[in-house]
């Protein structure tokens, strides 16, 4: 069954970037609080490379991939490529 979720997905190339989530957790969380703040800074400088261009790039770089792999494995099954 196909809902057609595959024919409309992409990136929304109008996201806000670094934009963060709410808190997890209300009162006192600090532990929660300080490990969301290092994780925070840790993927603060992959935003750029999170963005919904590069995405997208990456999203058409594996298809790509996925069928230059897939045509040698059909290649070395099939016999095509021999090793002497």
């Amino acid at each position: 069954m196909k809902f057609g979720q595959d024919d409309h997905w992409q990136a929304d190339p109008n996201a806000p970037i670094g934009q963060t989530s709410p808190p997890l957790v209300a009162g006192n969380g600090k532990m929660l609080s300080q490990v969301l703040g290092w994780l925070d800074r840790l993927i603060s400088p992959l935003d750029r490379w999170l963005s919904p261009s590069a995405l997208r790039w990456f999203r058409w770089i594996l298809i790509g991939l996925g069928w230059l792999l897939a045509t040698f494995f059909v290649a070395g099954v099939s016999g095509i490529i021999k090793t002497n």
